[in-house]
């Protein structure tokens, strides 16, 4: 299990290596290339942020983006309607 971002490197670096020369199915390094892979795509970095410490500009960004999407109209907050500008069938 990755514990922290230096396990993270390298358990990538190890799985980066086992890739690199294509271990044979069933066989330990298989194994271990499949081990690695479900630890890379479990961990989740601890992220702490102080109480005084001012938002990031992301976190910031991502509130404003949050905030925005909430005051425009209904048919133009869905993904496809903000993608496209509306409804398709409504042009026809």
């Amino acid at each position: 299990m990755i514990q922290s971002h230096e396990d993270f490197e390298i358990a990538l670096e190890e799985a980066a290596g086992l890739l690199a020369d294509h271990p044979a199915e069933g066989t330990p390094s298989q194994e271990r290339l499949l081990s690695l892979m479900r630890d890379i795509a479990a961990y989740r970095p601890a992220i702490i942020v102080k109480e005084d410490e001012p938002a990031s500009e992301s976190e910031r960004l991502s509130q404003r983006l949050a905030e925005f999407q909430k005051s425009l109209p209904r048919h133009l907050s869905t993904h496809w309607h903000s993608m496209i500008g509306g409804d398709l069938r409504s042009a026809q």
